[in-house]
């Protein structure tokens, strides 16, 4: 299952790891579903020494209206998310470590006191 913490709107939705996954940018890094069933590639270009990847989702009910990947060689620097309201998230990757193994423990969520928690799977 997936906690989605929104802090502005002091709510967690929590859902099932395989429900729409494959139509949320988290697919793009998990390898969880072939990227083109889910996205529409839109492009891409070169800003300096980034390399950008423009996808848009093909569900219309996606939380997103678009993803843009920054890649410096083969390693992803970026991923800029376009939301339906327009408002934009902008993710810098850095010091990224793909060997090293991550314990489960630092996984765990605490929901904050005064947070609503809302559980997709039974609505």
């Amino acid at each position: 299952r997936v906690w989605l913490y929104e802090v502005d709107l002091e709510q967690v939705t929590i859902r099932r790891l395989d429900a729409g996954l494959g139509e949320t940018p988290a697919a793009l890094l998990t390898g969880a579903a072939d990227v083109l069933d889910h996205f529409e590639y839109r492009g891409s270009e070169t800003d300096g020494d980034i390399s950008w990847l423009r996808l848009e989702p093909r569900a219309a009910e996606s939380d997103f209206s678009g993803v843009e990947l920054g890649f410096a060689g083969s390693e992803l620097r970026r991923i800029f998310l376009t939301d339906r309201l327009g408002q934009r998230t902008q993710i810098f990757l850095s010091n990224v470590d793909n060997v090293t193994a991550v314990a489960d423990e630092f996984f765990v969520f605490q929901v904050p006191e005064g947070v609503d928690v809302i559980d997709a799977d039974d609505l």
